[in-house]
């Protein structure tokens, strides 16, 4: 099984040159076009052929989506592999602080640095990340939705929740996170108070009922 799997190791003869390292879809797509039109393909076992593309089908994970976004969006300069994590993680943390984009949504006492570390290095985060990572790095509403949709696997914008129809309408308008949750705040007060009349209005339709009863 190890020879043959060497047959089909095509890596160091194919030139992926116009192909930048950064570009997983299409690296992943060029490695796969490169193994079916190898003249050994169609002999090999299906077991050699499965073993080799799960070993070089790998999928990207949500740190390394990350990255490739602020390597591009910094326009760094140098290759893409030889960027150290410490210097995404610096750009990120530097434009929280300049956004004025809390660390998280919810109460913790971990560090800023250390969650932002943790974000580079997952497979998968969770949703309201993505939503945090949109304020926090001044990301437009495209950008979010491709985070949702292609790294997440996750539907787009729900128009049907409120709050990420706040955030959509922030991201869009290039306000921040403390707009978007003076919006929610505001909104919640907004019910509040219609669920307030509402209830006084049933109470005294209730209430003329009983007497007139």
């Amino acid at each position: 099984m190890k020879n043959r799997m060497q047959d089909l190791d095509f890596e160091q003869n194919v030139a992926f040159d116009k192909v930048q390292e950064y570009e997983f879809t299409r690296r992943a797509a060029q490695r796969f076009r490169q193994v079916v039109s190898l003249d050994s393909f169609e002999d090999e076992d299906a077991d050699v052929i499965f073993h080799y593309l799960y070993k070089e089908m790998e999928l990207v994970s949500f740190g390394d989506h990350l990255k490739r976004y602020i390597y591009e969006r910094a326009e760094l300069e140098e290759p893409f592999s030889e960027i150290p994590q410490e210097v995404y993680k610096e750009i990120v943390v530097d434009s929280f602080k300049e956004t004025y984009t809390p660390k998280s949504m919810n109460p913790t006492s971990t560090k800023l640095s250390a969650l932002v570390n943790n974000w580079l290095n997952q497979a998968s985060v969770k949703r309201e990340t993505v939503f945090l990572l949109g304020f926090g790095l001044k990301m437009t509403t495209e950008d979010v939705s491709d985070f949702l949709t292609r790294v997440l696997k996750e539907q787009d914008f729900d128009f049907y929740n409120p709050d990420e129809v706040i955030y959509w309408y922030c991201y869009s308008t290039q306000q921040g996170y403390h707009k978007a949750e003076e919006l929610k705040k505001n909104m919640r007060y907004s019910l509040l108070w219609k669920w307030k009349i509402l209830r006084f209005y049933t109470e005294a339709t209730c209430a003329l009922i009983r007497r007139r009863n």
